[in-house]
């Protein structure tokens, strides 16, 4: 009966330890993505050899200084493909 009625609302039936890690899981995600615009939005695109290079250094995606991010010829930094 309990399956029936709760049907559609799971969410709110989730064991606490589930929603911890949901919460936990969610702020990770908005850290990557918050680290993600700061690193596109702080490259310099070199436009001698066309490429966006890394201003700074962003611990999260293991990128360090003067790294290529993306270049003309299809090359995307490996950090950013995920």
């Amino acid at each position: 009966m309990s399956g029936v009625f709760n049907r559609g609302f799971s969410f709110l039936v989730r064991a606490r330890s589930k929603r911890w890690k949901d919460t936990l899981r969610y702020q990770i995600w908005l850290l990557r993505q918050a680290e993600k615009r700061l690193m596109l939005n702080q490259a310099f695109w070199d436009r001698e050899k066309a490429e966006l290079v890394s201003l700074g250094r962003y611990p999260i995606f293991g990128v360090e200084r003067g790294e290529v991010l993306f270049d003309q010829h299809r090359y995307v930094h490996p950090a950013l493909t995920s």
